[in-house]
C-alpha cells in the first residue's frame, strides 16, 4: 500500500516537487498492547490486576480518564504495537481507535513531507489491528466477532493462537469514526439509561441489575417512553442520499434491494429515529441495524416513524432484527445527510453528543481490522 503527497496538505511553503511514494512498514501483530478503561462496567482494580498478570507491565495501559486514554494511544503508536486490545465497551474502542488513527496519520504526513523536501525515506507507519476485551456495558461489536471472556480471549492472543481479522466499515462524521449512531429516541434512551446507571451506582444490587438488559428496559419503560408520550417523539426530518447509488430494502418484496439515485430525498416528514450503522448490534444482542455489513462500503440507514408504544409491542422481533413494517424504513447508503428543523438528540458509540439540526454521515475510506474470535486460530 502506498500513499502520495496528493493525499495530504503540505504545511511547508516550498516549491512543489514530484510526488513521493513511500511503502508502509509491516504490521507487527505479535506486539500486543492492552488498554483498559477503569470506568467500564466490569472493570475494577481486581480485574485490572488479573489482566496485568497476563502481559508485561510495559504493554499494559490502565486508563482512568479520557486524557490518559489519549496519551496511551499516542504511546502505542510511537512504540509500534501491531495489535491493540481494548477493554471497556464500544465507546472505549472507538475513542482509542480515533486517537490512534489520528496519530498514525500525523506521523505519516510528516514522513511524507520529509521525503518530499529533504529526501528522507522512512517507511510509513502501518495501521494496527484492534481486538475487543468484553468489559463494558454495550459491547455491541462483541456479537460480531465472537469475543466473550476477557481474560481467556487475551490468553489466546498472547499464547500465539493468532486469530484472523475481519474488516468492518467505519462511518465518518464531524471528524470522528464509529460503527453506529442515532438521532432521536435511541439517543434519548441511552441518555436515560446512563442516568439510571448513575442513580444506581451507590447500590450494589441495583448497580448489577442496571448493567444488564433489564436495566436498559427499565430506562425505556420508566423514563424514555413516559417522556415521549408527554412531550412527543417525532421531529420533522429530511434525509438525503448524498453518495452514489443506494438501495431501499423493501419489506413488501421480501427485503428486496430497490435502487435509489444519488441526490434523492429518501424521506421527508415526522420521524422518531434516524440512525446509521455498519455493525448490526447495540449492546445485549439488540440487532438494531439488520442490514449492516451485508455489503462492504455501505451503512444501514434506518428511519422509524412509529411511536414508542408500537415499537414496544414488537420488542421481541425488533430485538432480533426481524421486525418489518411500513413505518420502519431501511436503506443501504454510502453517504447521507440528515436535517431537522427542531433539532434531535444525537449519540454515537453509545455516548451522548448533544442535539443536532443537521449532520452528515459517510463511509470511511479505511475500514477497521478487528480480531475475529469466530475463526480458527492461525
Amino acid at each position: 500500500m502506498y500513499k502520495t503527497l496528493d493525499d495530504v496538505m503540505s504545511p511547508i511553503s516550498a516549491p512543489r516537487q514530484k510526488d513521493v511514494l513511500l511503502p508502509y512498514a509491516p504490521v507487527q501483530t505479535e506486539r500486543v498492547a492492552v488498554i483498559i478503561n477503569r470506568n467500564a462496567k466490569q472493570v475494577d482494580d481486581k480485574v485490572a490486576k488479573r489482566i496485568s498478570r497476563l502481559i508485561p507491565s510495559a504493554d499494559f495501559f490502565y486508563s482512568h480518564t479520557l486524557e490518559e486514554a489519549e496519551a496511551f494511544a499516542r504511546q502505542v503508536v510511537q512504540r509500534g504495537y501491531g495489535t491493540i486490545m481494548c477493554g471497556g465497551g464500544d465507546g472505549t474502542l472507538v475513542n482509542i481507535m480515533n486517537h490512534v488513527f489520528r496519530y498514525v496519520d500525523e506521523a505519516n504526513d510528516w514522513r511524507l513531507q520529509r521525503a518530499r523536501h529533504f529526501g528522507e525515506r522512512q517507511a510509513l507507519l502501518p495501521y494496527p489491528e484492534f481486538g475487543i476485551l468484553k468489559l463494558g456495558t454495550g459491547n455491541g461489536l462483541s456479537s460480531v466477532v465472537g469475543c466473550d471472556h476477557a481474560t481467556l480471549d487475551l490468553q489466546k492472543m498472547l499464547s500465539g493462537q493468532r486469530h484472523p481479522t475481519v474488516n468492518i466499515d467505519l462511518i465518518e462524521s464531524e471528524g470522528a469514526r464509529f460503527f453506529f449512531a442515532g438521532m432521536g429516541y435511541d439517543a434519548r434512551i441511552l441518555n436515560d439509561y446512563n442516568a439510571i446507571k448513575t442513580w444506581a451506582s451507590g447500590n450494589g444490587m441495583m448497580k448489577k441489575l442496571t448493567a444488564t438488559a433489564a436495566g436498559y428496559l427499565m430506562a425505556v419503560c420508566a423514563k424514555s417512553v413516559p417522556h415521549m408520550l408527554r412531550h412527543g417523539f417525532n421531529a420533522q426530518v429530511r434525509v438525503i442520499n448524498t453518495g452514489d447509488e443506494g438501495y431501499y430494502m423493501d419489506p413488501r418484496r421480501g427485503d428486496r434491494a430497490m435502487p435509489i439515485k444519488p441526490g434523492q430525498v429518501l424521506y421527508e416528514g415526522p420521524a422518531g429515529l434516524v440512525g446509521v450503522g455498519t455493525a448490526p448490534f447495540y449492546g445485549f444482542g439488540f440487532k438494531i441495524y439488520p442490514f449492516a455489513g451485508v455489503r462492504p462500503g455501505f451503512m444501514n440507514l434506518r428511519v422509524a416513524t412509529c411511536g414508542p408504544i408500537k415499537a414496544l409491542s414488537h420488542l421481541p422481533t425488533m430485538w432480533k432484527g426481524t421486525w418489518r413494517d411500513p413505518e420502519l424504513l431501511d436503506f443501504m447508503v454510502s453517504s447521507v445527510r440528515v436535517e431537522s428543523k427542531d433539532g434531535m438528540p444525537f449519540q454515537h458509540s453509545g455516548d451522548g453528543q448533544g442535539n443536532r439540526n443537521s449532520i452528515d454521515f459517510k463511509i470511511s475510506e479505511r475500514p477497521l481490522k478487528l480480531v475475529d474470535y469466530r475463526g480458527a486460530a492461525l
